[in-house]
């Protein structure tokens, strides 16, 4: 690979470190939370790209208000919703595998 096709723009190298370290924390987990996470980035992106997508390939054909927008667009927010919440799902059943015990004091 010559020097002039491998990009040093700082977000693409700061998005191949981040790719690399969420593959070595995804490894790092067991198989049933590995899934979940990866359920809940599923479901997010999912939402935001797939819906997005043909969400935007329906308002061009037939415009914005109508009826089906309206659901595909609920689809979209609903599915990252519910990403969003089985992230947390997740990070809560990380944290009851990984410590015994967790105090929390509210001033």
């Amino acid at each position: 690979m010559a020097i002039n096709q491998i990009s040093s723009n700082p977000g693409t190298i700061a998005r191949r470190l981040g790719a690399v370290a969420l593959l070595l924390v995804l490894a790092s987990l067991g198989g049933q939370l590995r899934f979940k996470f990866l359920l809940a980035g599923t479901l997010y992106i999912g939402g935001c790209i797939g819906f997005e997508m043909i969400g935007g390939a329906y308002d061009e054909l037939h415009g914005v208000n109508n009826l089906t927008i309206n659901i595909i667009s609920n689809a979209e927010e609903g599915l990252e919703i519910t990403g969003l919440i089985v992230f947390v799902y997740a990070l809560l059943a990380y944290i009851r595998e990984q410590y015994n015990e967790v105090l929390i004091r509210l001033v």
